[in-house]
């Protein structure tokens, strides 16, 4: 009976060692996924910030304006597309980092 047990307790043993082995390589396989997650949007939010500073340092021509917030401030102030999108241009232009359909419509609400 001794023999029997000792094989047991080798068996249950082996078995622990083994779950630890996986256990451990799971944790090391997660901790490298989430470096790299993490470094990659350290790199998309870089990229992401140049390209908006350079929309901004290149002047009204290369400003950014949705197809939503021209639809938007349309549809509140029903007036055209080009004074929606103009107003627009110049809320980025003047607050950029205010809400530019905020700015615009209360620019357009407001202007003599």
């Amino acid at each position: 009976m001794g023999s029997e047990e000792d094989g047991s307790d080798t068996l249950r043993g082996e078995k622990a060692k083994q779950a630890k082995q996986l256990d451990q390589l799971t944790d090391h396989v997660q901790d490298g996924e989430s470096q790299i997650d993490a470094v990659k949007a350290a790199e998309i939010m870089t990229a992401l910030q140049s390209s908006s500073n350079e929309t901004r340092a290149n002047g009204s021509d290369s400003l950014v304006i949705s197809k939503e917030d021209i639809t938007v401030v349309v549809e509140q102030l029903e007036i055209t597309e080009d004074t929606a999108r103009d107003a627009l241009k110049r809320a980025l232009r003047e607050q950029p980092d205010e809400d530019a359909v905020v700015v615009a419509l209360r620019y357009l609400i407001t202007c003599p």
